[in-house]
């Protein structure tokens, strides 16, 4: 993707509703942000420890500049008088940096958690939709809290901007050029974006889309307690790791198939469900990043799509069998899944078709996950 070579005015004007307008997906996935107004559902976040000396004014000024490359962190959003969304973009912005102290561990962790539980209100129609909270341990140390909202940005995208914050930050401390712009801005992105959606790729991607979730029917596994009419959100955190043996075991059984380990773990993710529920047929949704082209790689923004991978268990078939279904699975994931979703009648106040979820990071692995950054 190159950027546009008539005026960028033209190409602005498309990319503002482009979108949005059309899907509400790409920077608003609406059918969910609605239903759920007030709450943190939606915030993208991480917190860093920075061992050394902080210059917190430095650090206000990186992060300003930072937004001054991207324009997602400079969009606000408001509605036209068909209620349809509108974005705008500012020209500069000041992001809010918050300067606390903490006695503690347990006290800088609850700020953070605060934090995550404080929302953004799109309705204030105010820029940006991004904060940073700074919370002093000690002389050496703090910790670096960012938040978003999804509307502007994705897991890709808050590696991409905490490595950028640093990169910058040396480079005010230093004297040293700053990190370069992207190559495109994402109002070309979503223009872009439009005329693909326009084009007959899209109509094709329907089409198969169309096919393939016909009539799937939503997961009913037997929960201990019924359903709720609207979801809270509310829910518990299981963690759990495979060990270094059963890794490799699950690597060798994928290479004898010829499958990806992420195929296999499918695989085996069907089978359990089909076990608890009896379903033989269900839709699991699996994120992708949407960075189509190399220049989007660098860019912040909202990128990432949810593909419906859908399950025909065959009361016969050994897993072996139903590895080699899923390997075939195409994955046509230039058609956003709000688009397709549209297609065939669903609970909104839940989303069902993709309430269950796999993933396999493909973000960019940074040496800010490991937790310490040196800005000093």
């Amino acid at each position: 993707m190159r950027r546009h070579p008539v005026p960028g005015k033209s190409l602005r004007d498309r990319g503002r509703g482009a979108i949005w307008r059309r899907t509400a997906f790409c920077l608003r996935p609406s059918s969910e942000i609605e239903l759920v107004p007030g709450t943190a559902a939606y915030l993208v976040h991480s917190t860093v420890r920075v061992r050394g000396p902080l210059n917190v004014e430095l650090l206000r000024a990186a992060v300003d500049a930072t937004a001054a490359r991207h324009d997602s962190l400079r969009m606000r959003f408001t509605e036209n008088a068909d209620g349809e969304p509108v974005v705008h973009v500012a020209s500069d912005v000041r992001v809010p940096v918050t300067v606390t102290a903490a006695p503690g561990e347990a006290d800088a962790r609850e700020l953070v958690a605060t934090s995550v539980r404080t929302p953004f209100d799109l309705d204030l129609d105010v820029a940006p939709l991004v904060r940073v909270l700074v919370v002093r341990l000690a002389d050496q140390e703090h910790l670096v809290h960012l938040a978003m909202h999804h509307i502007v940005s994705d897991g890709w995208s808050l590696t991409l901007l905490l490595d950028e914050i640093a990169a910058t930050y040396g480079a005010l401390r230093d004297g040293t050029p700053a990190p370069p712009a992207p190559a495109v801005d994402y109002l070309e992105y979503a223009a872009w974006q439009r005329d693909r959606l326009d084009g007959p790729a899209t109509g094709d991607g329907f089409a198969y889309w169309t096919r393939t979730l016909a009539g799937v029917p939503a997961l009913e596994l037997p929960t201990d307690r019924p359903r709720p009419a609207v979801q809270s959100y509310a829910g518990g955190t299981h963690r759990f790791a495979l060990d270094a043996d059963l890794t490799d075991g699950l690597r060798r059984l994928s290479r004898a198939h010829r499958a990806t380990l992420y195929t296999t773990l499918l695989t085996g993710l069907q089978a359990v469900l089909f076990r608890h529920s009896g379903q033989r047929d269900f839709a699991i949704g699996s994120p992708v990043a949407g960075r189509v082209v190399p220049e989007l790689e660098n860019l912040v923004g909202l990128f990432v799509n949810t593909l419906a991978l859908r399950a025909h268990l065959s009361p016969v078939a050994a897993t072996a069998d139903t590895a080699r279904v899923a390997r075939r699975l195409p994955v046509r994931s230039c058609v956003a899944f709000a688009l397709v979703a549209g297609i065939r009648p669903r609970d909104c106040d839940t989303l069902r078709m993709r309430d269950l979820r796999t993933a396999e990071p493909d973000q960019p692995v940074d040496q800010l996950d490991a937790g310490t950054v040196a800005f000093a």
